[in-house]
């Protein structure tokens, strides 16, 4: 793979990251401000029921957890002998799994916020979303994810 394919896989798969984030971001703002005008979808009140919003907590743990352990098993399947379009596969497939399951999170602790109004679980999907921002790929989470040769790790630098 020449370097400006290279450049333009990394470009193309930050762009999506940055859509994602931005739809994310415009979906929790559009419900905390349709919320605190027009009130919550139901009368669900969470504000005592403490059980309901740890279990959420750690699902959302769960889910961060368990998307970490994807990126690692999909890019170890990847052979190190393997071409590096395979290898940019890979690692395209585990970063769209971990966004996907980490985005379905955030837009169910929104809906569930939209039906309480509670602000916890608002905080809660807005922590997640930071964590979801943390995953910005690079070409130096791809060299440490990814299993290069020496000769790939020089065209990549």
């Amino acid at each position: 793979m020449q370097q400006g394919k290279i450049n333009l896989f990394f470009n193309r798969i930050r762009n999506l990251h940055t859509f994602a984030i931005l739809i994310l971001v415009i979906i929790l703002m559009t419900s905390v401000f349709y919320t605190y005008t027009c009130g919550a979808l139901t009368n669900i009140n969470l504000d005592s029921s403490y059980f309901f919003i740890i279990l959420i907590t750690l699902i959302n743990l769960f889910a961060v957890f368990y998307t970490t352990g994807i990126v690692s098993k999909i890019q170890r399947r990847c052979d190190i002998n393997a071409e590096m379009n395979q290898k940019t596969f890979f690692y395209r497939k585990a970063y769209l799994q971990q966004m996907f399951i980490i985005s379905f999170f955030i837009i169910i602790d929104d809906i569930i916020f939209l039906l309480s109004a509670n602000k916890l679980l608002f905080l809660i999907s807005f922590a997640v979303l930071i964590f979801l921002l943390s995953l910005n790929p690079s070409k130096e989470k791809f060299i440490k994810h990814t299993p290069l040769s020496e000769a790939e790790k020089n065209q990549l630098d």
